[in-house]
Parts: C-alpha cells; structure tokens; sequence
C-alpha cells in the first residue's frame, strides 16, 4: 500500500502561495489575489516577501503589503511601499515607514535617494510642501542623506510654486545652485508659471532672463505661461503679441497654448474669431483635446453656428476619452440641429462604444447606418473588428471579415 502524501513543508506551502499569487497580480485579478495573500502564513521568508511585496504595492495594494511583520530591509521593497501608499495619497502610513528615522538606521535600512523623492513628490503633489521641507532638514547632512538629487529638489520647488510661496521656491532654487545641482527648463517654467499664476508677470520674466544668462532656452511652456496668464485678465492683445514672437522665434504652439487663446478671444467677446481659431487647431498641428472642447459651449451659447465636422471632432475627442454617453448626447445636438450624419460620425460613435467594450451598442450603429443607407467603410468595420476581438468574439469577426469582402471593402492593417 502506497504511502500517504506528505503535506507541503511550510515553506513550499508558502512558495506556491507566492507564485499563484503573482499570477494574478500580472492577470489583473486583485481581488483574487488579495484573497491568497490573506492565506499566506504569519511570517512567510523574506525571499518570498521581496518578490511578493513590490508586486502588491505597484499594484495599489498597499494595505496588503504591510501585513507582514517583519518587512524586508531592503530599499527596494520599501520603496514600493511608500510608492503605493503616496500614489494612493495616504500618507500618513507612507511617513510612518520612515519615521523615527534613528529606528530605521538601526534596522539597517538605508536612505537611498529613491526613498526620499517619492516621499517628497507625495507630499508636495497633496500641498503638504511645508511637511516635506521638514522631512529635507531631518534627512539632510544627518543619519540619513547627504543632500537631495535633482528631483528631490525640483520636488520641493514644483511643490511652493503650486501653493503660490514663490519665496520659498526661489530659495530652493538658490540652495541647488549653491550645491551646484543647476536648474533645467521644467524647473525654470515652474518659477515662471508660479509667479505667473501669482499675478506677478514681472517677475516671470526675470525668471526668464536668469534661464537666458545660464543658457537654458525658454521653451513653448515658457510662453504658454504668459499668454494663458495675459488672456485671464482679458490682454489679449499681449498674448497674441507674445504668441506672434514666440513663432518669429521658432517655437511652435502645442494644444495648450492655442486653448488659452481660444479662452482669451472668448472672454473678451469675440467669438467668431476664438471659433476660426479653433477650427484652425488641428491644421497648426495641435488638435482640439478634451479642455479646449469645452471652450465651444460658450461659443453656441453665443450665437456661433458648429458645423458637422466640428460635431464629429467633439465627438472623437470624447469617445477616446471613454466618455460614450457624453459622445451620444453630442449626436444628439447635431440633429437637433438639422445635420445629418455620416460615415464619419457613425464611425466615431462605433469606435466610442467599442472602446467601452459595448460590440452590441457598436452593432446597433451599424444597423442604424444601413437603414439610413450610409455605407461603411474600412476603418468602420476596422472598429468593430478590434472590439470583437479584444472580447474574444473570433467567429463573429470572421463573419464581418466576409462581410466586409462582400462589400467590396479591402482589410487594412490595424
């Protein structure tokens, strides 16, 4: 008679437990790994934690990271820790994975640079600027670091300008020169869209000067500071000014900058000319996103007349953004309006609803398209094709492949 099967040491128990685990995690199934992570022993070896941990927190699990006791030493899972936790804006528990700082040290768990920069964007990014200047000042020169990097500083400068302390930023910046970290442009257009943001565009351009002296190069950010600033308090005439110079210059407009004009015209009431703006955009070569789409409201509300094409962009724009509802609304205006769709607009909303994983929804456009005698093309049946696939739908999309064939309609690559 054949032996009983010994039970798995707990140790292999544990290993298996791990990897089962970390399956999941890359599966996206976080639920059901959280429930093995609860399974997992008391006080599993260290060599598992190490794989196990990190994975958890930069999945955003970070309660389920901590559970254990004792964690690993090592920078490496403490930094995934404190990632998770700031990523996920709790704080506290991320503070308290490096406070008291003399118990760290004598657990042996090092200060590494890593450490110290997550914390800092975590706190500054939740306007806890003041917080993580005392942090600086405890690590710094002390047991812990011997001063910040460049991101460490760029943290804390990008921190006081978001909460307008323009003093407390510019003495950040003088500290990295006297430590010889030198600033570069993002740093740069941080002071300057600080002070902008203030109200103080003077000083925003002696920022702009001192880059000049140490050689940095002011960028199209640079600008966009000063004509998004100019356009809030209705000089539109500087800003058009400034944009006309910065192109003289060779520094091409991005989506930002031309929103902000198209936000200025409106607030100082010509709308017709913050429309042709508008529909410029995408032929400039910075097409309409999501914020300058809202600009278009004002405009209808004003009397400016949107036609088809601008209605399908609105929609486009929308339906990448996962905003479906919003997409059929916009459809709705358009025909309230007394335009009539076509394949163009048929095909953004299939694409909307696709991108939502709803292929029925997409079907159902489809059939609206043929009863209206709108005749697909091939990035309409492309759309439903990808949606059918991602969901795993083979045979259906074969059956539109033909279809497609039928049609006289060549597949392209997609």
């Amino acid at each position: 008679m054949a032996a009983p099967p010994q039970a798995l040491t707990p140790t292999l128990h544990a290993s298996f437990l791990c990897s089962l685990a970390l399956v999941l995690l890359r599966a996206g199934r976080l639920s059901a790994a959280s429930q093995i992570v609860s399974s997992f022993p008391a006080s599993p070896p260290a060599s598992l934690l190490r794989r196990l941990i990190p994975a958890l927190a930069s999945s955003g699990l970070a309660a389920a990271a901590v559970r254990f006791r004792p964690l690993p030493v090592d920078p490496h899972t403490l930094n995934s820790i404190i990632l998770s936790y700031c990523n996920l804006r709790l704080l506290r528990p991320a503070l308290s994975l490096l406070r008291p700082r003399e118990e760290m040290c004598k657990r042996g768990v090092p200060f590494d640079g890593v450490t110290v920069n997550t914390v800092l964007v975590g706190l500054c990014r939740s306007g806890l600027v003041d917080e993580a200047a005392r942090l600086t000042e405890m690590l710094v020169g002390g047991r812990g670091i011997g001063s910040l990097d460049v991101v460490g500083w760029n943290a804390l400068i990008d921190g006081y300008c978001k909460v307008q302390d323009m003093a407390a930023a510019l003495a950040v910046a003088e500290r990295m020169r006297k430590q010889g970290v030198p600033l570069d442009v993002v740093r740069y257009n941080s002071l300057v869209a600080g002070f902008c943001h203030s109200g103080d565009a003077s000083a925003a351009w002696d920022v702009v000067e001192a880059m000049k002296a140490d050689g940095v190069e002011p960028n199209v950010v640079t600008y966009t500071a000063f004509i998004g600033e100019y356009c809030k308090r209705k000089g539109i005439e500087e800003a058009f000014n400034l944009y006309e110079g910065m192109v003289r210059l060779g520094v091409l407009p991005d989506v930002v900058t031309l929103s902000a004009l198209v936000d200025g015209l409106c607030r100082d009431g010509w709308f017709s000319e913050a429309y042709a703006l508008f529909r410029e955009m995408d032929n400039i070569g910075a097409p309409p996103n999501h914020e300058s789409f809202g600009l278009l409201g004002e405009m209808v509300s004003r009397g400016v007349v949107i036609d088809l094409v601008m209605y399908t962009a609105m929609m486009d724009c929308l339906g990448k953004e996962g905003e479906i509802e919003e997409v059929k609304d916009m459809l709705q205006h358009a025909l309230l309006d007394n335009l009539t769709p076509n394949c163009v607009t048929y095909t953004v909303l299939i694409d909307a609803h696709c991108r939502t994983g709803n292929v029925d929804g997409a079907e159902q456009v489809l059939l609206q398209m043929e009863e209206k005698s709108v005749s697909p093309n091939v990035i309409t049946f492309s759309s439903i094709l990808n949606g059918l696939v991602k969901r795993g739908c083979l045979n259906k999309a074969a059956d539109y492949m033909r279809k497609m064939k039928d049609s006289g309609i060549a597949p392209n690559v997609f």
